[in-house]
C-alpha cells in the first residue's frame, strides 16, 4: 500500500517500537521492497514507542533530518497518528505520504481529511468470532471428524487460522467510525 502511495520509488521512514510483531513487520516492508520495489529505499526506521505523546516528536526529527522522504510507513497502532501530527508540522502534508496500521480511532480523522493515506488493519472481529466460534464447536463435540476424536488424540481444528488484512482508505473510513 504504500508502495503504491508513493508511486513505487522514493525514500521512506518506517516506524516501530521493539515488540516481535512490530518489528516483524518492519523486517515485512524492508523485504517487499527488496523484492519487488527496489527503487524505494528505507532510510531510518523510527522507534516511536507505541507512545502517541512522543511519537509525533520522533516523527518530526526525522522529517527533518531526512527532508527528502516521500513516505513512512507505520508498523504499530500509534505509528499512524503520530506520523499525521509530524508532516502537519513540518507543512508536508500530501508530500509525504503515510500508511499506518490497524484502525484506531484517533487516526481515522486523518485518513479521512488525507493526510493520511491508508492503513492496513488486522480483522480482529473476525479473530474473535472464529475464535469463539471454534471453542463451541470443540467444547459441544459439533465437529463431526470422527466418531470420537479425543480418544483418537488428535485436534480437529485447524492448527494455524489466517484472517489477513484490510485497507482502510478514505474511500471506505466512514464504516469504520464508531
Amino acid at each position: 500500500m504504500l508502495a503504491e502511495a508513493i508511486g513505487g520509488k522514493g525514500k521512506v521512514l518506517l516506524g516501530t517500537f521493539p515488540a516481535p510483531s512490530t518489528l516483524e513487520r518492519v523486517e515485512g516492508y524492508k523485504q517487499i521492497f527488496a523484492e519487488k520495489y527496489p527503487e524505494i529505499e528505507v532510510v531510518d526506521v523510527i522507534n516511536d514507542k507505541a507512545d502517541p505523546s512522543y511519537a509525533p516528536t520522533a516523527y518530526l526529527q526525522a522529517i527533518q533530518a531526512n527532508p527528502d522522504i516521500v513516505g513512512i510507513g507505520g508498523t504499530d497502532g500509534d505509528s499512524g497518528k503520530g506520523a499525521a501530527i509530524a508532516v502537519t508540522e513540518a507543512g508536508r502534508v500530501g508530500d509525504i505520504k503515510i500508511v499506518a496500521m490497524d484502525r484506531n480511532d484517533d487516526m481515522l480523522p486523518y485518513i479521512e481529511d488525507g493526510t493520511i493515506y491508508g492503513a492496513v488493519a488486522q480483522k480482529s472481529y473476525l479473530e474473535i468470532f472464529l475464535a469463539f466460534h471454534m471453542m463451541h464447536w470443540q467444547n459441544t463435540d459439533a465437529l463431526k471428524v470422527l466418531p470420537d476424536w479425543k480418544a483418537a488424540g488428535i485436534n480437529p481444528l485447524p492448527e494455524k487460522v489466517e484472517t489477513g488484512v484490510m485497507q482502510i482508505t478514505k474511500a471506505n473510513v466512514a464504516q469504520f467510525k464508531h
